[in-house]
């Protein structure tokens, strides 16, 4: 564990936020937590933690919640993120709208670069064992619908390659997680439209079950702890289900 320094996780009050948060106290670590959600406020779990009601794609809004940690920023990991309604209502029957595809951009690509351009001046001025780490998705690698989600989340991977070099310049790793389906209350609401929607998922699963918010704060806290000479690479956690179709 790193003796200095806290994690920074953004989308803390959703489901793989806020497991990952509370897998990071567990672990002993101090844990910053962001989320547009009140429910950042309040402790996932036992120890460190500070939690920031902040809309993610706001620059400076970000930029204050960083200031306002007063010690350095060891990890980020960005978890916020989500298909937008009106692209999942339209899946596979319309294009999106332009509009709709620009505001799923902003808000599963943009604000993780905002995250990082406002971490940028605490992870510089640190030392010792640093990263990043975004969180992707397996709709970045094959075809699981959502045209603007899915670019998204494959931009994530493209700025994970574009910023190994100029982060590994000051010592910070950086690495994207690409998960499966995970149900969780936001899923289950954004996918209640399509009833079968999970059962489909899971026959996908070579392992025979869907994954869990805890299988990908278990991968969050591995890159950020243990594989401490990853950068540049993306892990997928989705019990083979892109590979079976």
């Amino acid at each position: 564990m790193d003796d200095a320094g806290l994690v920074l996780v953004t989308g803390v009050a959703g489901g793989i936020g806020s497991a990952t948060a509370k897998k990071f106290l567990d672990a002993g670590y101090a844990v910053a937590g962001v989320d547009i959600s009140e429910r950042a406020l309040t402790a996932p779990g036992d120890g460190d933690y500070a939690g920031a009601v902040s809309d993610v794609r706001d620059a400076g809004a970000m930029r204050n919640v960083i200031a306002g940690l007063g010690r350095p920023v060891a990890h980020v990991v960005t978890c916020a993120g989500i298909s937008l309604p009106e692209e999942t209502v339209d899946e596979g029957r319309a294009l999106p709208t332009v509009d709709v595809f620009r505001a799923t951009v902003e808000l599963n690509l943009t604000s993780h670069y905002v995250t990082l351009a406002a971490a940028w001046p605490n992870l510089r001025s640190g030392t010792g064992n640093r990263s990043v780490t975004f969180a992707s998705s397996i709709n970045a690698l094959q075809s699981f619908g959502l045209i603007g989600y899915s670019a998204a989340k494959a931009g994530l991977i493209g700025l994970v390659h574009s910023l190994v070099v100029p982060l590994g310049a000051i010592g910070v790793r950086v690495n994207a997680v690409a998960p499966g389906t995970v149900p969780t209350a936001a899923t289950r609401r954004e996918w209640a439209h399509v009833p079968t929607h999970f059962n489909d998922m899971a026959a996908l699963v070579p392992t025979g079950r869907l994954g869990t918010p805890d299988d990908i704060a278990a991968t969050f806290l591995a890159l950020a702890r243990d594989l401490t000479h990853m950068s540049g690479q993306v892990l997928v956690v989705d019990g083979g289900q892109s590979l079976h179709r």
